[in-house]
């Protein structure tokens, strides 16, 4: 039932003044936290980037006039309607400083209850506060029905001899409408219309005020006296709640905690905080998927959980579910170990996996100053009471601080309130009120099981019903493994937004998959919800007309994505204000039917975008603020038809970047609150979709039926990102990965075994082999997920700068396929099919070296790395080799290289994964492959070559971008010791030998895996300054049995007389027009504001292969910098001809290395160029602006400006 509604000032007033109960009934919703302290950490997430929108302001009913006549302005930058204009400006037409329907009161309050003194206009004074001299001023005027017309002031007015005669509606014909009466209450001043027949749609009309004074006397502001009607405004928000397939089918365990993080954190909250605000309607979508997760916590966790005592049996648990909840479980419930009895897989849980402990973003760990010490702390110096914090700050930091604070009432009548372990500061941050212990890391279990056990009943509790028009939350779905629909259905529909890039060969073509993980999570959200969806957000806004009938046969109703879309559907040039209609045929117009026909509604890129990076920086009240003001910027102009604007963001990612409110909670606070306010008023209308659809009489929400809407046709393919699938398919490492669905796809196809009913339950019995046969198509379809081919490419990197988890994710799948499928055939007493190798797809980050080691410092030749491999790091670099697929390669020999150089010799250190010093004895060798290339004159371009071969010397071929192998320097461990020998080619395949004095082998010791050697330059005939390439393989009887790299050799000396120099520069002032922290905040800024350095980082070595705030550029003056000290930073940098450069700035400081929270420019997008093939140009300029975001991501920003030279 909805609650009554209540004035909103009364609700916020009791609210603001309550105290803290003693105790807490069964159903008490979160309590508001309107804490905005300022925190100086930042980063960013993973989201969707913003497009440039350009959709024209008008339609085919509403001619777009000059400059704003039909309502909203044509806009600066593309905006449409955002505000972005001098000091809020919502760039409508014909008013001062925000007259036109922008909320832009006194002091940037816009709206807020905010009289002098923040007293809501009394007359101040007897308490011997100054007196009240502030004017009011008009700051919108709207109707909701077309027959009255409100006025918003920006305080409280006197009501006392206020008629008809103050107001003057003129339209820009300048014609009048009469007024028949005028009311005041508070803030407002209703109008009621004469005549509303008179209103003609084509005009636009004016509200002129005169003779209006405040409770204190204060004349009305002439400068701000008017406003443009506006009609009321429909808003729409969608909540996306979504993660990964954590799931491992063979291990039968989770193997990252994101899923319970976040249902501590963001997805039992931000439902329940819409109980305090009865007038907000949004929706929100819950992927099947992420339920799944969920629930499995819930099965395996909840019988073990005492709730009288807060405490788990971890003895009965762990014996029982150890190893199959998440790793991280496990942790909390075992006895924390000692740094001598840690074992790698827990040394890894606690700091070293790209998922650890430390895995909290900066700018909620800042508000944990204990946690962050220990983050900053040597690895080395971590002692058994650091775990033991370590791992209990893990969790407290994910805790929504509605917790933290505590208590609060849960659904399910159970109470979760921490504050009796932390202690909360003034300034925002959280520290341990009693000692870190045991028993402490085992009751955060049970008041993890506490939440996740409350999630889904909080959303049923608050759920919307389109039946009863009951509700506040209309829950969406998604297909269940969040694919990308359309891809499913067919690869080759991305050749439309991808005319340029290579798609997978043969396509990915499986309709009845894209049928079936439709028909999968409808079946499970009725299970879940008792009702049939009917809006669907398709994985990552991903739609097509190709598979509109197939969302349309399970009875969806709606669909949405993003205006990019819209703008390259058919017809061109419409609003995204408006939905549309879509339908299963591809004719124009209903086709006899409107059976098959959807809406669909496009959400406005930069406002969703805009919450989910621009306001992490922002106080609550500022950003809530700016979305009124952007919502009433694109309502309809007096006499229009309505208006429906759609927000859509993760509703997981952003709000733990959010600096000034933990956890975005003052700005959830803020919206609802301005949100439910300017509803009660008639101005903004919050809805679901569904209820914009059917209409709400109860809301005084009319119908809008589907059969009414423009018609689409046909609807353009493409997501959220772009309007194209490019994040998912087109590039290298997303077409293995489709290669390899395609593969286990088409062998199961072929084994015969029958897909089970899509929307049944599984078979109960988990030894049938029903249940065999259903596991290994459900593989499949958690193969099809999107979230895999999201972390392929150039395109994305997680803030962990490592995306192997997930390939080893993705790769999972297809084994447990084989797994399952092979089981399944084996009791048939079919023939099993071999299991693909499936090599990994994402090599780990490797890491270029920064310099020459230092004289006396470089490692020492001795096979070991005692005590650790930083004699090797700390200024060298390496390269892994992993060539392990779905099975473990018998031939993945070279685990990994490290490689640098002194200013006379090369060192390489060969890692192995097998024992080396079991191969003494054997014919088995490490063969090294150089190439030459001395550099006679630099001037000239004078050089002279060695002969070079293109095989190796048994066979192998040596793909060298310089074209082959100088010379082969084999590590013999034929002896009982390594022995090196050198060889130089003969140019025709053939060896000579050579002399291999001082070249100096270490290893392998006892047990060992590392062979470690020195190469002086002079046994290379070259010097430092020559190009250099080379790749290491390993070899036995004769036979090459893995090759370091993969593919082409390793470049370690670039060629400078093939070198094109380009120098970088970064425009860091802001004089251009474009924030430093448009897209993110930035923590450190640049002078003269702070001491940020500008960095740049990319997908070359010598970028640093995106190790972010690791190459400095310069602005002193010096080298390529031409002025010093003037905000444009500078870098030259020898690339290859012909390269494919993705490169992207960041600001930070040292210490920042790595990370790119709060440092980077803007999140999931990079800028791209390929160096110039031209023989005749030598030098590349490329000036660029900091935060001038590329559409679409590997393009160069809109004000770069790029020359080439001789």
């Amino acid at each position: 039932m909805l609650k009554t509604r209540a004035p909103l000032v009364l609700l916020l007033l009791s609210l603001a003044c309550a105290e803290k109960p003693a105790a807490v009934t069964q159903g008490d919703p979160i309590r508001p936290d309107s804490s905005s302290e300022d925190d100086t950490q930042s980063g960013t997430i993973a989201g969707d980037p913003d497009t440039a929108d350009g959709v024209s302001d008008g339609t085919a009913d509403e001619t777009d006039t000059t400059d704003g006549q039909d309502g909203v302005e044509s806009t600066v930058d593309g905006q449409d309607g955002t505000a972005d204009a001098t000091d809020g400006q919502d760039s409508t037409d014909d008013a001062t400083d925000g007259q036109d329907g922008s909320v832009d009161a006194p002091d940037g309050q816009d709206g807020a209850v905010d009289g002098p003194d923040g007293q809501d206009g009394v007359v101040d004074g007897s308490d011997g506060s100054l007196p009240d001299t502030t004017s009011p001023q008009v700051v919108s005027a709207f109707s909701a029905d077309g027959k009255t017309v409100t006025v918003r002031f920006s305080e409280i007015i006197a009501g006392d001899g206020v008629t008809t005669g103050n107001f003057n509606i003129k339209g820009s014909d300048n014609s009048t409408i009469a007024l028949s009466a005028a009311t005041v209450d508070g803030r407002y001043a209703r109008l009621e219309l004469s005549n509303p027949s008179a209103v003609d749609s084509s005009l636009t009309y004016t509200c002129f005020v005169t003779g209006i004074l405040d409770p204190a006397g204060n004349p009305l502001d002439t400068t701000k006296a008017k406003s443009v009607i506006r009609r009321t405004m429909y808003l729409s928000i969608l909540w996306h709640q979504h993660q990964p397939l954590y799931y491992d089918s063979i291990k039968d365990q989770q193997s990252g905690p994101w899923v319970r993080k976040h249902a501590t954190k963001d997805y039992y909250d931000m439902a329940s905080i819409l109980a305090l605000y009865p007038d907000m309607h949004l929706n929100i979508n819950f992927t099947s998927v992420l339920n799944f997760q969920l629930q499995m916590y819930i099965d395996r966790l909840l019988p073990y959980v005492d709730f009288e005592t807060n405490s788990v049996d971890e003895g009965a648990f762990l014996a029982k579910w150890k190893g199959k909840t998440d790793p991280f479980i496990d942790l909390l419930l075992e006895d924390t170990p000692s740094p001598a009895q840690a074992t790698e897989a827990q040394i890894g849980l606690f700091y070293d996996d790209p998922w650890a402990t430390v895995s909290t973003a900066d700018a909620t760990m800042s508000r944990w100053p204990e946690y962050v010490a220990l983050r900053e702390k040597n690895p080395a110096q971590l002692t058994q009471s650091d775990f033991l914090h370590l791992k209990i700050f893990f969790e407290l930091a994910w805790f929504d601080p509605d917790f933290i604070k505590g208590p609060v009432a849960l659904p399910t009548g159970r109470i979760v309130d921490l504050s009796d372990l932390v202690t909360a500061h003034a300034d925002g941050t959280f520290t341990l009120k009693v000692p870190a212990s045991e028993e402490m890391a085992n009751r955060l279990v049970a008041e993890n099981v506490k939440v996740i056990e409350a999630v889904i009943p909080i959303h049923k509790q608050l759920m919307y019903n389109y039946q009863t028009k009951m509700g506040q939350i209309e829950m969406t779905m998604t297909p269940y493994y969040h694919p990308i629909l359309p891809l499913i259905k067919d690869t080759n529909l991305a050749k439309k937004g991808q005319p340029f890039d290579p798609l997978p060969e043969p396509n990915y073509s499986f309709a009845e998959d894209a049928e079936a993980q439709v028909l999968k999570a409808v079946a499970e959200y009725e299970a879940v919800f008792g009702i049939k969806p009917q809006g669907v957000w398709c994985g990552e806004g991903s739609v097509a007309e190709e598979i509109v009938k197939t969302l349309r046969d399970t009875g969806l109703r709606w669909t949405a994505t993003d205006r990019q879309v819209l703008q390259n559907s058919t017809p061109s040039g419409q609003a995204h204000w408006y939905p549309y209609r879509v339908d299963g045929d591809t004719v124009q117009g209903d086709g006899g039917s409107h059976d098959d026909e959807m809406l669909i509604v496009f959400r406005d890129t930069q406002m969703s975008n805009d919450i989910g990076f621009k306001y992490q920086s922002y106080t609550g009240k500022d950003a809530a603020n700016e979305i009124i003001a952007n919502v009433l910027a694109q309502a309809p102009p007096f006499g229009a038809k309505d208006r429906l604007v759609t927000l859509i963001v993760d509703g997981e990612n952003a709000w733990e970047e959010y600096r000034k409110e933990h956890d975005g909670k003052g700005f959830f606070h803020a919206l609802y609150g301005s949100l439910s306010e300017s509803y009660q008023v008639g101005e903004i209308i919050p809805v679901t979709v569904s209820e914009y659809i059917d209409g709400n009489p109860a809301r005084a929400v009319p119908p809008h039926p589907i059969a009414d809407q423009t018609e689409l046709e046909p609807l353009w393919p493409g997501s959220w990102i772009d309007g194209t699938y490019s994040v998912w398919v087109g590039e290298g490492e997303e077409n293995v990965a489709w290669g390899y669905l395609l593969k286990a796809r088409t062998d199961l196809q072929n084994s015969g075994l029958p897909r089970p009913n899509p929307a049944a339950p599984p078979p109960s019995d988990i030894g049938s082999k029903a249940y065999l046969i259903w596991s290994a198509w459900e593989a499949i379809y958690a193969a099809e997920g999107s979230d895999w081919f999201w972390w392929y490419g150039f395109d994305m990197t997680t803030p962990a700068n490592d995306d192997t988890p997930f390939d080893k994710g993705f790769r999972g799948h297809l084994a447990s396929m084989y797994l399952f499928m092979n089981a399944a055939l084996e009791l048939e007493g079919k023939s099993t099919y071999p299991v693909p190798d499936f090599p990994p797809i994402i090599q780990a980050q490797p890491q270029p070296p920064s310099e020459p080691f230092p004289a006396g410092d470089e490692p020492d030749i001795d096979g070991s790395l005692l005590p650790n491999e930083a004699e090797w790091t700390n200024v060298g670099g390496f390269f892994y080799d992993n060539d392990s697929g779905a099975q473990a390669n018998q031939n993945d020999d070279i685990a990994l290289v490290y490689y640098g150089w002194s200013t006379d010799a090369l060192y390489l250190g060969i890692l192995s994964n097998d024992d080396l010093s079991k191969k003494l004895g054997t014919d088995y060798d490490f063969n090294i492959y150089l190439s030459h290339k001395k550099i006679v004159d630099i001037e000239t371009g004078e050089v002279q070559s060695d002969p070079k071969n293109t095989t190796s010397s048994n066979g192998t071929p040596l793909t060298f971008p310089s074209g082959g192998a100088a010379r082969e320097v084999r590590i013999s461990l034929a002896g009982a010791t390594a022995v090196a020998t050198l060889r130089t080619a003969t140019g025709s395949g053939g060896w000579t030998s050579g002399s291999a004095a001082g070249i100096t082998v270490g290893g392998p010791i006892s047990k060992g895996k590392l062979i470690e050697v020195k190469i002086p330059f002079a046994n290379l005939n070259m010097t430092m300054g020559d190009p250099l390439e080379v790749a290491v393989i390993a070899a036995a009887d004769g036979v090459d049995l893995d090759v370091a790299p993969s593919l082409d050799a390793k470049p370690i000396f670039d060629d400078p007389t093939n070198a094109v120099y380009v120098t970088f520069t970064v425009d860091v002032t802001e004089k251009t027009g474009v924030a430093i922290d448009t897209y993110g905040p930035i923590t450190t800024m640049p002078p003269p504001t702070s001491n940020g350095i500008v960095y740049i980082t990319g997908n070359q070595d010598k970028l640093t292969q995106w190790t972010p705030n690791k190459l400095p550029m310069l602005d002193d003056g010096t080298g390529a910098d031409a002025v010093a000290n003037d905000g444009i930073w500078s870098i030259t940098i020898p690339l290859t001809p012909a390269a494919v450069v993705r490169y992207k700035y960041t600001i930070g400081l040292p210490k920042n290395e790595g990370k790119w929270s709060g440092t980077e420019e803007f999140p999931l997008t990079e800028r791209g160029f390929v160096v110039t093939k031209d023989p005749s140009k030598t030098k590349m300029n490329i000036k660029d602006v900091f935060a001038d975001r590329p559409q679409p991501t590997g393009t160069m920003g809109k004000k770069t400006v790029t020359t080439e030279s001789e």
